[in-house]
């Protein structure tokens, strides 16, 4: 095949990829689900739902460490959930020894 064609197709291929990853849901919970994070699967917060009860506490610092830990969990399995993609459907497009995650940055 044409390395033109290929590269064609690897572009539509990429584009495709980056639109079923922006329409994944993809959750990270801290505090034993009272904090929720749900991530897209490029990596970008779609909401963040908070226990009203964990508010009620009044301690605001364990609120940020429990946001941040929501927050980075949701980003952690997203970037896992993405890079399992790539790998799935452009291993036998990229060619040998090179990382089809890297596509994306």
């Amino acid at each position: 095949m044409n390395i033109l064609l290929k590269m064609a197709k690897l572009q539509k291929s990429v584009k495709d990829l980056n639109a079923q990853l922006a329409a994944m849901d993809i959750v990270g919970e801290s505090g034993g689900g009272m904090i929720r994070v749900t991530a897209s699967g490029s990596q970008r917060i779609k909401s963040v739902k908070i226990d009203p009860a964990l508010l009620q506490t009044g301690d605001l610092e364990m609120l940020e460490d429990l946001l941040v830990a929501g927050l980075n969990k949701a980003l952690e399995a997203s970037a896992a959930k993405a890079g399992e993609h790539m790998r799935q459907q452009f291993t036998s497009l990229v060619p040998g020894g090179l990382d089809p995650t890297q596509l994306l940055k």
